[in-house]
């Protein structure tokens, strides 16, 4: 997780959203979308767990799916809207049916 700028000796930590998989590289990457890197001088990046998603590159966290949404995969770019008649909670990875007497409004 640290990299040196060409013609400097020091090395320095990768900042939160990007990651350097040796300690030879010049640059830090940024975590691509679906993933994250919540620490500094990080040696890679983490898959985004299922429920959530991270639509952006370079960021230090994933962002719950809204309620009504679902993504049941990790490393999601994006969340999926629940079938009609189907509703979830915030940071879900499945649907369900409604309950009775309850509908949903798109």
């Amino acid at each position: 997780g640290k990299y040196s700028s060409s013609g400097s000796s020091a090395c320095e930590d990768c900042a939160v959203g990007f990651y350097a998989p040796t300690s030879s590289s010049s640059s830090c990457t940024a975590c691509s979308a679906g993933n994250y890197s919540a620490s500094t001088g990080s040696l890679h990046c983490a898959s985004c767990p299922v429920g959530t998603y991270q639509g952006s590159t370079g960021q230090s966290k994933c962002i719950n799916c809204e309620a009504g949404k679902y993504t049941d995969s990790t490393e999601s770019s994006s969340c999926v809207r629940c079938d009609n008649e189907y509703d979830s909670h915030e940071g879900s990875s499945t649907c369900e049916l409604a309950s009775m007497g309850y509908y949903i409004v798109d």
